[in-house]
C-alpha cells in the first residue's frame, strides 16, 4: 500500500512537471515564431508594395503570410517613421495545457509582436 501511494505521487509530481515544461517551452516557441512572422509579413507586405504600387497588393501579401503562419494580423499599413515601409502587427496564441487556465500567467499566452520593413535607399 506504501509502495503504490509513493509512486502515486511520483507520477502526479512529474506530471505537474511534464505540464510546466510544456508550456513553458509552448510559450518561448510562441514567442519566437511570432517576432520572426512579424518580420517575414513586413517584409512581404513591402516587397508587395514596391512590385505592385498598390496598398492592397501589400494588404494581401501579409494576410496571407500570416495566415500560411499561423498568425494573426492585428495592423498593418505604410510606416509612419520611415519612408516607403511597411508596417505590421501580428498575434498568435500559444498552445499550452494549464497557462491559459491562470489568470496571473495568462497575459504570457497570447504573443504579439511589430516590425516595419522599408527600402535600406
Amino acid at each position: 500500500m506504501i509502495l503504490v501511494s509513493t509512486l502515486s505521487k511520483v507520477l502526479l509530481l512529474l506530471a505537474v512537471i511534464g505540464m510546466l515544461g510544456f508550456d513553458s517551452l509552448s510559450i518561448a516557441s510562441t514567442q519566437f515564431h511570432v517576432r520572426d512572422d512579424a518580420v517575414g509579413a513586413a517584409l512581404a507586405g513591402n516587397i508587395a508594395l514596391h512590385s505592385t504600387g498598390n496598398k492592397e497588393a501589400a494588404k494581401r501579401a501579409v494576410l496571407k503570410f500570416a495566415a500560411d503562419n499561423g498568425d494573426v494580423v492585428v495592423r498593418q499599413g505604410p510606416a509612419t517613421d520611415r519612408k516607403n515601409g511597411w508596417f505590421v502587427e501580428l498575434r498568435r496564441d500559444a498552445r499550452t495545457v494549464v497557462a491559459g487556465h491562470l489568470p496571473k500567467i495568462s497575459s504570457y499566452v497570447v504573443a504579439t509582436s511589430s516590425s516595419t520593413a522599408s527600402d535600406p535607399l
